[in-house]
């Protein structure tokens, strides 16, 4: 079903999950997009002091836990027998006492460059926080986590600059908190992934009716299921991994495929083709055979598992302007795969 064309600059929030979710790597794809989108003047993107703190604590957290996990191996036996060079470099720079200070520069770059706006909170916002919390409103919920309090800070932010500004905020997170509070103000728009809403600026930029809707492109694919799914079960095998650090997988079968959604994040427009990257939106049923040597009992220790799983893979399409439905899968990976467990005691 086509939707209300969106009228551009899209007003963009994107939550701190946002930002955590690519380990704050501001060269992935999805931020090349986003900058991408900046510079073409369809997306403008606003945010607060308190998710400025929040990007700086995440990066701090995950710098502490390689440094944690660095410290934890290096002084293994099998560890100091590897190249000591290289060993000595990788402590070095986890133990570095500066690197977070590089890594907030690089933060606040990426922030400068592409223009974002700092919202200044209103200055009712504490007395309408504690109405929030005792109220049990989104974010809080009935429980009134405390945790939330940021989050309510940046709703009440968010709701002052829609209701100065008469826009509409696009709001980006996976915190089912945000998708609630959203829910109940006009103003605002919720969407999962950052995918969603660069999706968005993509269409608003090309203003055509030429180019084929997200159902569309999905029923394409569609057609080509049984040549995607050995792809995606290739693509998910190279980045599922066992519990065990030693066991691997034999083999991984999807029994099930449900194509869910579909976003553009990237488009290039040839003479008689259009190429696009996407994220692609999916249900799997899954088994796999994995198994793991054991030293002790001297045999192969083999095990079956299966389950369920909601996966996003990126994809690169090439669609021919004469017959879209030819589609050509050129690509498809993904950035994070399965967590597959062999029982540790049998």
């Amino acid at each position: 079903m086509s939707r209300e064309q969106d009228e551009i600059p899209l007003c963009v929030f994107l939550d701190t999950q946002v930002y955590r979710a690519v380990s704050f790597d501001w060269t992935s794809a999805n931020f090349t997009s986003l900058r991408e989108r900046v510079v073409k003047g369809s997306i403008e993107l606003v945010t607060t002091e308190i998710i400025k703190q929040e990007i700086r604590k995440g990066i701090r957290d995950l710098l502490n836990e390689f440094s944690q996990d660095v410290q934890k191996i290096r002084h293994t036996g099998l560890v100091r027998q590897l190249d000591p060079t290289g060993v000595a470099a990788v402590a070095t720079l986890s133990a570095s006492k500066n690197q977070h200070e590089k890594l907030w520069a690089l933060a606040d770059a990426f922030l400068c460059e592409v223009g974002t706006t700092l919202l200044e909170s209103p200055a009712s916002v504490f007395a309408d926080l504690f109405k929030l919390y005792f109220s049990g409103s989104a974010p809080f919920g009935s429980k009134g986590k405390k945790s939330e309090f940021p989050d309510a800070a940046n709703l009440l932010t968010l709701k002052h600059h829609a209701m100065l500004t008469g826009k509409r905020i696009f709001v980006v997170s996976g915190d089912g908190d945000w998708r609630r509070a959203c829910e109940q103000s006009p103003s605002f728009i919720h969407l999962e992934h950052l995918s969603e809403v660069i999706d968005r600026a993509i269409r608003a930029e090309w203003r055509s009716d030429d180019l084929w809707s997200d159902e569309e492109l999905l029923a394409f694919l569609e057609a080509k299921k049984s040549l995607l799914k050995p792809m995606l079960e290739s693509a998910l095998t190279r980045v599922s991994r066992v519990n065990l650090g030693d066991g691997s997988i034999d083999a991984l079968n999807l029994e099930d495929l449900d194509l869910l959604g579909l976003a553009i994040t990237d488009i290039r427009d040839g003479d008689d083709e259009v190429i696009f990257g996407a994220e692609l939106f999916h249900y799997i049923h899954y088994s796999a055979n994995i198994s793991i040597e054991d030293d002790e009992m001297n045999n192969l220790i083999e095990h079956e598992v299966s389950g369920n799983a909601d996966l996003v893979a990126k994809i690169k399409l090439t669609l021919p302007l004469n017959n879209p439905k030819d589609v050509v899968i050129d690509h498809v990976w993904y950035s994070d795969g399965l967590e597959l467990e062999i029982p540790l005691k049998y």
